[in-house]
């Protein structure tokens, strides 16, 4: 998961992953937090791209939002 434009060179100031690699994790459950103002004060944008490295595990992989998200906004569905 990258969040943001060019954040890696944040070194990971400003995250917290609540996570680990590998990890069974469940719909709606937190996967990291990031502290909006000080990425956007340092000068990084937020836009953040969403791509699916293993599609084909999946028969289908359905876009339902595109665009401006909210936290609470379903973004794919995995088939």
């Amino acid at each position: 998961m990258h969040i943001g434009m060019d954040t890696v060179e944040l070194n990971g100031k400003s995250f917290k992953t609540l996570v680990e690699k590998g990890q069974k994790i469940q719909a709606g459950q937190p996967l990291i937090e990031f502290d909006v103002a000080a990425i956007t004060a340092a000068g990084y944008e937020l836009t953040t791209p969403m791509i699916v490295t293993n599609s084909t595990k999946y028969h289908e992989v359905n876009y339902l939002k595109k665009g401006l998200i909210s936290a609470e906004d379903n973004l794919l569905e995995l088939k």
